[in-house]
């Protein structure tokens, strides 16, 4: 579903290619401590993972807000994306609950993915972002035991059968950016195979 597309210098493809790594590695390890099966990006799922709607009654997809302000960057999409949830995953081997949201091809957001993760454990939650939008690519990375990019923090505030995040940071080239996630309701995330 999420499709990266360098806008123009092969700087980009290079940051896109970090990215999906990025991707791979933070979202990487399911509740049953398998590294690789928790949320692999949509070339490598196969027909074999549940689509939303077998929790949402939709047709994969669910409302999706996404804003974003970074740098000279003004973008905003209503529309669907993806939002799952598992209350009991875990990254690098810590036990914690994710939630998910990924959008693509929305007009001019190009692509749009979070991934946050709360530590059972307690602290802060911890979170990976990657957004494109007709100008720039914007990373931030902040899962230890992960190549930390750039930095930042998320809030999530409940919203009914859905939540709102909120992204403050500095992404990978030293831009501000704040961006908004808002999803109507979540769907199980499940994962690759499972």
């Amino acid at each position: 579903m999420m499709r990266f597309r360098p806008h123009s210098a092969s700087r980009d493809r290079v940051g896109v290619l970090s990215l999906t790594v990025l991707l791979l590695v933070a979202c990487g390890d399911a509740g049953d401590g398998e590294p690789g099966e928790e949320s692999a990006p949509a070339s490598r799922r196969g027909a074999e993972e549940a689509p939303v709607s077998v929790a949402t009654g939709s047709t994969g997809e669910v409302p999706l807000t996404i804003q974003v302000s970074a740098g000279g960057d003004r973008a905003e999409n209503s529309g669907t994306g993806r939002c799952t949830h598992a209350p009991a995953a875990s990254i690098y081997g810590v036990p914690a609950a994710l939630w998910q949201i990924q959008d693509s091809d929305a007009g001019k957001i190009r692509h749009a993915s979070l991934t946050v993760w709360r530590p059972a454990a307690g602290g802060p939650d911890q979170f990976s972002m990657a957004l494109g939008t007709g100008s720039a690519q914007h990373v931030i990375n902040t899962v230890k035991g992960g190549q930390l990019v750039g930095s930042g923090s998320v809030t999530m505030q409940p919203a009914g059968e859905g939540a709102h995040f909120e992204v403050v940071g500095t992404d990978e080239e030293g831009r501000s950016v704040r961006a908004t996630f808002h999803c109507e309701r979540f769907a199980e995330h499940v994962a690759e195979g499972g």
